[in-house]
């Protein structure tokens, strides 16, 4: 082997391991932070924005498969404190298992989409003597987005979502005295959820 195959091989390689290496897309666990806006609605109303955080994390059992598995959880903030003056409303808490596939190899960014089953969920409100709490332990959010490697083993990305969380009214008091059956008697609603966010990705 003469010295310019050597350094052309040589050259393959490093690029390679660069590439491999230099994205968190192609590592064997990860975890995410992210912040954005989430828009509820029902089917008759507009929708009100709220902001959202989140962690994730996921494990990539197959390598070199571009799908990992992991768990979502994440908050939103449904009280506007300067028009809800002696509302005391709890955030949207998700618990949901999360599927992440992506398309590698591609220039500059990786794109990805992200399906999330919703498995525990839970809200409240009081004010004035009544006491609401609510159950949304089902549901889904179907995201895309992209990444973009800011330094090796970690990425920023933006991602767009939408889903349906299925509301339950688990618990109303006024004043101490049952009100359930007055709100419905515990059946499911549709909410429907729309996701902007923004986060940051490190793996190993």
């Amino acid at each position: 082997m003469n010295s310019i195959t050597f350094i052309k091989r040589l050259r393959n390689l490093c690029l390679l391991l660069q590439l491999f290496y230099g994205s968190t897309s192609f590592g064997l666990f990860d975890g995410q932070f992210l912040v954005g806006r989430s828009w509820y609605s029902t089917d008759d109303d507009g929708g009100t924005a709220h902001s959202t955080y989140g962690i994730a994390g996921h494990v990539d059992p197959i390598p070199l498969l571009p799908i990992s598995f992991g768990v979502m959880i994440t908050s939103s903030d449904l009280l506007d404190r300067e028009k809800t003056e002696g509302v005391d409303v709890d955030p949207i808490f998700n618990l949901g298992l999360d599927v992440m596939g992506w398309i590698p190899f591609v220039p500059v960014v990786t794109p990805y989409g992200r399906l999330t089953l919703l498995v525990h969920g839970k809200s409240g409100t009081k004010a004035d003597g009544i006491e609401v709490e609510m159950d949304l332990s089902e549901g889904h959010l179907l995201s895309f987005g992209a990444k973009y490697p800011l330094l090796p083993l970690i990425e920023i990305f933006a991602e767009v979502g939408r889903g349906v969380t299925m509301l339950k009214l688990t618990k109303c008091t006024n004043n101490g005295s049952d009100c359930l059956d007055l709100l419905g008697g515990g059946g499911k609603s549709a909410l429907k959820q729309d996701r902007f966010v923004i986060g940051v990705q490190a793996g190993i």
